[in-house]
């Protein structure tokens, strides 16, 4: 955003130093500028929409792996958490103990 401001902010110098006859012709500030609007709008649109897309999967994560109304963990959940510990405990020499109520 910085950059597309202080890109702008010297075309607008270099029109006032220099001011063209016409000012839509086909110039090169012209053209640059139009290039760098695009470039840095596409990124920004892109950042945006890869902001939204995380937020999207993690809620739908939870969703998946939590109950609605404990929001505990589910059965799958549950189990996937008991086979990383499994695998952690036959990696290690510690002891492993299993307590369901």
């Amino acid at each position: 955003m910085i950059a597309l401001l202080v890109s702008l902010i010297a075309r607008i110098v270099g029109l006032v130093r220099n001011p063209p006859e016409k000012l839509f012709l086909s110039h090169d500030i012209n053209a640059y500028t139009l290039v760098v609007m695009f470039v840095f709008t596409f990124l920004l649109t892109a950042g945006f929409i890869m902001m939204v897309c995380q937020r999207l999967f993690y809620d739908l994560k939870l969703a998946a792996n939590t109950d609605v109304l404990t929001r505990l963990l589910n059965r799958r959940a549950m189990m996937h958490q008991l086979e990383i510990a499994m695998n952690q405990f036959y990696r290690s020499d510690r002891s492993f103990a299993l307590i369901l109520t």
